[in-house]
């Protein structure tokens, strides 16, 4: 028996095709004049950008060159290091690279460096390291997080109203 697997991408177009079929058009109309397209093409643009460092091997590169420094240190302050590293690490990368996907091409990069029998390292506090250092550079800069380039556009933005 073939089995059929649905992508969720797929089931999300589906849905809203069925959604349009049964609304009318004229509120088709008003909600597609409120979304707000550029903050949609940003986020596209910005996945692109993350997947294509990905494939260009940066993300692997930035792995390895934190393997390499960590290998460097005695033994008994790898894990030290290595907590440093990643925290630091991540945090100047989410700064200037969305924190979502530079977070989830990092994963196999901390389990990898969790699994090498040279480092000896524990996964837990990589994996602890990680997480905070990727939500401390999301708030570095405005194209950290998602949220925070939604911040300035929005149109009733209290920020811009306090900063004036």
């Amino acid at each position: 028996m073939k089995s059929t697997r649905f992508i969720p991408g797929w089931i999300a177009v589906i849905a809203a095709l069925v959604l349009l079929i049964i609304s009318d058009i004229h509120d088709f109309e008003a909600i597609m004049h409120r979304v707000e397209w550029a903050t949609l093409l940003f986020f596209a643009a910005l996945f692109i950008l993350m997947e294509g460092l990905t494939e260009l091997g940066l993300i692997d590169y930035i792995g390895t060159a934190v393997a390499e420094l960590i290998k460097d240190v005695q033994e008994e302050s790898r894990l030290t290091v290595a907590i440093i590293l990643i925290l630091w690490v991540s945090a100047l990368a989410s700064s200037f690279i969305d924190n979502i996907p530079f977070t989830t091409a990092m994963v196999p990069i901390i389990i990898s460096l969790s699994e090498n029998s040279e480092l000896g390292l524990p996964l837990e506090p990589m994996v602890w390291a990680l997480a905070f250092g990727a939500c401390l550079g999301g708030n570095g800069t405005l194209i950290g997080a998602s949220a925070n380039v939604y911040a300035p556009v929005s149109p009733n933005n209290m920020v811009t109203h306090f900063l004036s």
